[in-house]
């Protein structure tokens, strides 16, 4: 029998939490897609975000007969673009307001019990299908937008009425930390010479000025003092950029705050302070922050705020991340993911695992042909 979805306004909604960890225990899913970090989203959107999240929001759920096997919640938002598309979009996961939408949620989809993946990311595409009409729960709609799943989690959304168009594609990086335990040798061995030898050079370097130390936030409020403290940091580099650091981006300190609170009793978080120096000293500098998640063996490294001296033998985040990794290596962790992004240090301590993979799964629609045919004249004339 095919699953039946439905589909409840946020507002009218009963027992998300109650539904969603149900699931979450019977499926495999990252930690972008618990309930530690949705239930903090939800809550970070319904304070920060301009439109009313409440009735914007919709809560879809997948039956097997009687029994609840998928879940996810779509938001309603309306875009303006090229002078001339007016879309009225769904967003699985995301508000539709790119500062906002920067807390960048990797491994997106919907949350489905273990064998039941492609079945209901299918029956949730054709569900939404029939909804678009005026008098369904949301409405018309022209766009189902999906931003940073894996292939396996949004191939199976392509359905007769939709047609899919890629708009990005970013390689994601991780290391296998079991296999570096079999090795009974460093992880550092396993990386190649020149990484070895830049490695090498820099923990010399830092040698020198008294080494390098990480120091693990041991409660929420520590934690988020040490990501306050880092701020500037990242904002500095990013001004060298001509970029916005994502820490000036509206609803980041705050959602972040609460997710070290929601996340700290599962041991969700780890917020590594970095230092130079002898640890209490007078000589001792503060450099930076490394910032992970820690989900079902799962290392995800989220972000970093590093301070880059003048010297260029110096690698702060290479010297970082590998004081990082023998750290896991030693707590029994499975994997160290660098998360997505084709970043030198990335590809250089890791090896490509997978990709994350944004979509636009459009209606027919007589503006997407005229933006696809524009689009592919302007790719010729370039």
């Amino acid at each position: 029998m095919p699953l039946n979805f439905k589909c409840t306004k946020y507002s009218e909604a009963n027992e998300l939490e109650n539904k969603w960890q149900s699931i979450e225990r019977n499926a495999n899913p990252d930690f972008m897609l618990s309930w530690v970090w949705i239930s903090t989203w939800i809550d970070t959107s319904l304070n920060h975000w301009p439109g009313d999240f409440s009735n914007n929001a919709f809560v879809l759920e997948g039956y097997d007969g009687d029994e609840l096997v998928s879940i996810g919640i779509i938001v309603r938002n309306h875009e303006k673009r090229h002078g001339f598309i007016s879309s009225n979009q769904l967003h699985l996961h995301r508000l539709g307001d790119p500062d906002f939408d920067n807390i960048c949620q990797e491994y997106n989809g919907i949350l489905t019990k273990v064998g039941y993946e492609t079945e209901a990311a299918k029956a949730a595409s054709e569900f939404l299908i029939s909804l678009d009409n005026p008098s369904s729960p949301i409405g018309t709609w022209d766009e189902l937008v999906i931003i940073n799943a894996e292939a396996h989690a949004v191939d199976t959304f392509l359905v007769p009425g939709l047609d899919p168009e890629l708009i990005s594609i970013s390689n994601s990086y991780a290391i296998n930390l079991d296999d570096v335990r079999e090795t009974e040798k460093p992880y550092l061995q396993s990386l190649s010479k020149n990484s070895r030898y830049q490695i090498n050079r820099s923990i010399k370097l830092y040698g020198e000025q008294g080494g390098m130390n990480l120091e693990f936030a041991s409660s929420p409020e520590q934690a988020f003092e040490f990501f306050i403290e880092s701020a500037d940091i990242h904002k500095k580099r990013w001004l060298k950029e001509d970029e916005i650091s994502q820490f000036d981006l509206i609803g980041f300190m705050d959602f972040h705050k609460n997710l070290m609170i929601n996340a700290w009793p599962k041991n969700n978080i780890n917020i590594m302070r970095l230092t130079i120096g002898e640890p209490g000293s007078s000589d001792e500098q503060h450099i930076g922050l490394l910032y992970n998640f820690i989900y079902n063996g799962q290392v995800n490294f989220y972000i970093s705020a590093l301070t880059y001296e003048e010297n260029p033998k110096l690698k702060p985040g290479m010297v970082a991340h590998v004081l990082a990794i023998d750290h896991y290596i030693q707590s029994g962790a499975r994997i160290y993911n660098f998360m997505a992004g084709d970043s030198r240090y990335k590809q250089s301590l890791g090896s490509q695992t997978e990709e994350m993979l944004s979509y636009h799964f459009k209606r027919p629609r007589l503006m997407f042909t005229i933006e696809k045919i524009l689009k592919k004249i302007k790719s010729l004339i370039k």
